[in-house]
Formats: C-alpha cells, sequence, structure tokens
C-alpha cells in the first residue's frame, strides 16, 4: 500500500510540470461523428469518448518534446505515459481548457484498490504540491476528497490553486478509470473563474469515456493475491480445527478409560 502510494505520488507531482511547461499529446484515433461531438476512439488503449465539436486535439510533436523534457528532469526514474491531450479549439496549443491523457500500466485494480486510491487522493496531492511550493511556483493548493462514482466506474478528484506564473487561479479536475491493463486518467485544467461555464463540458466528457469488449474493468473481480491464498488457508484452518477436536474428543474417551 506504501509503495503505491509511492507511485501515484510521484506521477501526480509530474502531472504538476505540465501546468509549469505546456505541451501535450497525439495518438493514433478514430472519429465518427454525433449530435453531440465525435466520437474519438484511441486505439491502442482499447477506450473511446464523445470529443466535443468544438474541442480539438493537440499535435503528436508536443508530446515528444514535453516527454523528453520530462526524461532530462527526472533521468533513472519512471514517467508518466502521456498518450494524448485535447483542448477548446483556440490559436495556441495548450490554451485552456484542456486535457492531459495518461496511461498507467499495472494489474487490473480491486475495487478496494480503487476506493483506496480515491481516499489517497487528496493527501497526496498536497504532498505533490509541497516542493513547488516552497519554490514559489504555487500558491494556495485547495484539494478536495475524490470520490468513486460506481456506476461510471471512475474516480474524480478535484484541486484548485493559485499559479504565480501568469497570477491566475486555476483548476484541475482528475478523472481516473480502472480498468483491465490498469488506470486511465484524464487531467482537465481550466480557469477557476470559468468553471460553471466548463465543468458541465467536462461533466460530459468524462461520462461518455468507455472501453472496448475485455478492457472494461470488473467491479466485482477479486485481487489475485485472495485467490491464490484465500481459499488454501480456509482449508488449512479447518483440517486444523477437525484435528483438534479430534484430539480432544479421543484425549476425553482415553482419560475415561
Amino acid at each position: 500500500m506504501k509503495n503505491r502510494k509511492k507511485i501515484f505520488s510521484f506521477f501526480t507531482s509530474l502531472t504538476l510540470l505540465y501546468l509549469i511547461f505546456p505541451t501535450i499529446a497525439f495518438a493514433e484515433t478514430n472519429t465518427v461523428g454525433n449530435s453531440d461531438g465525435a466520437l474519438f476512439a484511441y486505439a491502442p488503449g482499447h477506450f473511446k469518448f464523445t470529443l466535443p465539436h468544438y474541442w480539438q486535439v493537440i499535435p503528436n510533436s508536443t508530446l515528444q518534446s514535453y516527454n523528453d523534457k520530462i526524461r532530462k528532469l527526472y533521468p533513472g526514474k519512471p514517467a508518466p505515459n502521456y498518450v494524448l491531450a485535447i483542448q477548446r479549439k483556440a490559436l495556441l496549443d495548450f490554451t485552456m481548457p484542456y486535457a492531459l491523457i495518461e496511461i498507467d500500466k499495472r494489474p487490473m485494480p480491486s475495487k478496494q484498490e480503487v476506493e483506496a486510491e480515491a481516499a489517497a487522493f487528496e493527501a497526496n496531492i498536497r504532498k505533490a504540491y509541497i516542493g513547488l511550493y516552497k519554490k514559489g511556483l504555487f500558491g494556495e493548493v485547495k484539494p478536495l476528497p475524490a470520490v468513486y462514482d460506481e456506476k461510471n466506474n471512475v474516480v474524480v478528484g478535484r484541486c484548485s490553486m493559485y499559479r504565480a506564473s501568469d497570477k491566475l487561479y486555476i483548476t484541475t479536475i482528475t478523472a481516473m478509470f480502472p480498468c483491465r491493463y490498469g488506470y486511465v486518467r484524464f487531467h482537465f485544467t481550466f480557469k477557476t473563474d470559468n468553471e460553471e461555464k466548463y465543468f458541465p463540458v467536462i461533466e460530459n466528457i468524462i461520462k461518455s469515456v468507455k472501453f472496448d469488449d475485455g478492457f472494461q474493468f470488473e467491479s466485482n473481480a477479486s485481487n489475485g493475491k485472495k485467490d491464490v491464498f484465500s481459499r488454501p488457508i480456509y482449508i488449512v484452518v479447518f483440517v486444523l480445527a477437525v484435528i483438534w477436536f479430534g484430539f480432544r474428543f479421543f484425549g476425553r474417551k482415553l482419560q475415561r478409560k
């Protein structure tokens, strides 16, 4: 559990870097138009979502540049796997609101692990911002407890902060989707003053996320360790109980004789 929290805290710290070094990603995709926008499919990740008509995908060259910066800043350390980015249409890349999308590959988490991910969100955000706060890059950081939406199988967390570089109050909404191969995380960032305008759009994007057959999260799937050990333990305990009872039963009979 401690290692998992450290990994998530590290990924969160790296996620904050894109607030300082604006760069984004593009990947192999497929789009189909509908009344609300375009159905955007990210084939390598086996997921899709509705991209509003007035949103766009940012070029792949920006992602490569960003990944290069991350590797130079953290040599020898694992880097987050940013695979895609979208934003409201604008002349410049990385104009708010935007979303950076990350894949965190690991075994499919159990429901208990997803709930623990939600419970740890607020504390991990605070820890992640300590270094940036001390450097004067950010002012007060206000994370709120994350919520696990079982119906849509997503953990949603929120954090508001003051960014010193442009003296803006910004908000980041993180949507974490557990799936067959770990997690897909959407990091939406926008000016706090525009929350009422953009939050409904972001909410619709989050609710539209779907995984291909065979890659969905199974909330009733048990943890691998339980599958391997729980039944044998119960069997051993049962056998030991029978042996203990047998010794007690026959021991008493021998004492009577």
